[in-house]
């Protein structure tokens, strides 16, 4: 399977829920969102980018994409020549789990949230620490989530409320 070129949106769905309630005013289809200039495509590139303000208060239209397909493993390729920097923005590359989120887990490959650094993170709903002796064998990887988690390193354990300390484990 492969998603390149003009043909880059064929395979993927366009997304409208919003669960973090933030800027985005997601449009629900590839003509919407060509319309509007979020996205294009040519023979070797494929374009997403947040676009005007909606009339929505206080959200820019852009869009959240999701593959039709799915895989029990995979190896993804990808190459970026611009990704959006600084507040207000969160440009993600990002796999979930099939089932409800976080038990199902999810896997942050690539996200920029304002103006931090690129994160990769892991969020599941059931107990997993990762091994620090695996994780720093080649190149210290500290975990960047381990402040929120009451300095706990590696563990990947994600609950969100008011009183909770679990954001998922984030070595880089």
């Amino acid at each position: 399977w492969r998603a390149e070129g003009t043909s880059f949106f064929d395979d993927f769905n366009f997304l409208t829920h919003d669960p973090n309630n933030g800027a985005s005013h997601f449009l629900g289809s590839f003509e919407e969102a060509r319309t509007a200039g979020v996205v294009e495509v040519d023979p070797s590139n494929a374009v997403l980018r947040a676009g005007p303000r909606s009339g929505r208060e206080f959200k820019r239209q852009t869009v959240k994409v999701g593959t039709k397909k799915a895989w029990k493993y995979f190896l993804a390729m990808l190459k970026f020549s611009h990704v959006p920097f600084g507040c207000g923005v969160w440009p993600a590359f990002f796999t979930l789990g099939q089932g409800r989120w976080p038990m199902a887990g999810e896997m942050d490959i690539l996200e920029y949230v304002h103006d931090m650094g690129s994160m990769t993170s892991f969020h599941t709903g059931k107990q997993c620490k990762l091994d620090p002796a695996e994780v720093n064998k080649y190149k210290a990887m500290p975990d960047a989530n381990a402040g929120a988690n009451l300095g706990e390193q590696y563990n990947c354990y994600t609950e969100y409320c008011d009183t909770c300390h679990s954001l998922g484990c984030a070595p880089n």
